[in-house]
């Protein structure tokens, strides 16, 4: 069984994939020397040590200038395609002339949209509901821990996209969903 099992994301596919290392040393030394766009999301072992989860931490190299490049393309890609998205949503609202096409409970999951130095933002133009402070909070929190995997690389988090309960949060659950994205530079 392997000591370390890493989630990685080919930066040009989005495919997801593992590596497993026996040692903590082989982790650390594949991680310098980590294969050109391919990402590390990050350790998936429950077993890892604080310790040995930081020493793998500042052990990945740096995004390369293509790397980069290439993230800052998909991202403007990605928010060109929303913006897209979002101009037909109105477009349709518009046409209908009837007000949003869905009646939604303050309860309901939102859509939340974040960009460095701006403020989060439902990102559903078709929703009308305010982001409440509890999102934000929650939120402030979910984007320091992202921080934390990725400033030793010299990078911060420069836009994340979240589900989250707005209101009451169902036993067991948490505010944010699990499955955000995030982009870093």
């Amino acid at each position: 069984m392997a000591l370390v099992t890493l989630l990685l994301r080919d930066l040009r596919s989005g495919d997801r994939m593992t590596a497993e290392f026996e040692t903590l040393d082989s982790c650390r030394e594949w991680l310098m020397a980590r294969p050109e766009f391919v990402d590390v999301l990050g350790p998936i072992n429950e077993e890892l040590s604080p310790e040995g989860d930081q020493l793998l931490r500042t052990a990945v190299r740096p995004y390369s200038a293509a790397e980069r490049a290439l993230l800052d393309q998909l991202r403007q890609e990605r928010e060109a395609e929303e913006r897209k998205e979002a101009d037909r949503r109105q477009k349709e609202l518009e046409a209908a002339n009837t007000g949003p096409t869905r009646q939604l409970g303050p309860d309901d999951p939102m859509t939340i949209a974040w960009e460095h130095g701006s403020a989060a933002r439902n990102a559903d133009p078709l929703d009308p509901r305010p982001v409440p402070r509890a999102v934000v909070d929650a939120l402030a929190g979910w984007l320091a821990e992202r921080n934390s995997w990725v400033i030793d690389r010299g990078q911060v988090v420069c836009a994340a996209h979240v589900t989250v309960w707005p209101g009451k949060v169902p036993a067991g659950a948490e505010r944010i969903h699990e499955g955000g994205r995030f982009e870093v530079r």
